[in-house]
């Protein structure tokens, strides 16, 4: 199984609908995140039945948006 084509505009899309949430307008993810983002991707870990640790989240703004595009947060 093939990991899933990776679409920037996605990641950007799901930030722009949690940025009420915290009472800002962010309409973009930054360039090092979302190269992060497309790393991940690649390595096929947004497989469904994957799980992806990430210890010292320092941007809680990428991590709802991660629960948003449907990863499982623990």
């Amino acid at each position: 199984m093939s990991s899933p084509a990776f679409d920037p505009a996605v990641c950007h899309r799901a930030l722009r609908d949690v940025s009420p949430i915290y009472g800002r307008d962010w309409d973009r993810l930054d360039d090092r995140l979302v190269f992060y983002l497309q790393l991940v991707a690649e390595t096929g870990s947004l497989l469904p039945g994957k799980h992806l640790v990430d210890l010292g989240l320092a941007c809680p703004r990428l991590a709802r948006s991660r629960a948003l595009s449907g990863w499982r947060l623990r």
